[in-house]
């Protein structure tokens, strides 16, 4: 009877020992910061350009990440711009006639 008394003690202390290192494990993982990464996703805007003309030459393709100012196209003015010197020579023609 002595030996399962002592047999039975030394089994809860060393049960009792790893629920207290296990508890200790999940309390140091619950308060520790957590990992790992992440993808933020933006709300889709439209862009529509004040004038129409054709792109020229895309700077960066859907899903590259922009910042504030940077370029995206550049745009074939040539026609907005010969629109212009109609617009521009036709006032020249009116002022003188």
């Amino acid at each position: 009877m002595k030996r399962f008394a002592i047999a039975f003690v030394v089994l809860v202390v060393g049960l009792g020992g790893v629920l207290w290192w296990q508890l200790g494990k999940q309390r140091a993982v619950a308060e520790a910061p957590s990992g790992g990464s992440g993808t933020i996703e933006g709300t889709r805007v439209s862009v529509a350009p004040r004038l129409s003309a054709r792109i020229k030459t895309m700077h960066v393709q859907a899903g590259d990440t922009v910042t504030a100012g940077q370029p995206l196209v550049t745009l074939d003015c040539t026609e907005p711009e010969a629109m212009l010197a109609e617009a521009t020579a036709a006032v020249a023609a009116a002022d003188a006639g």
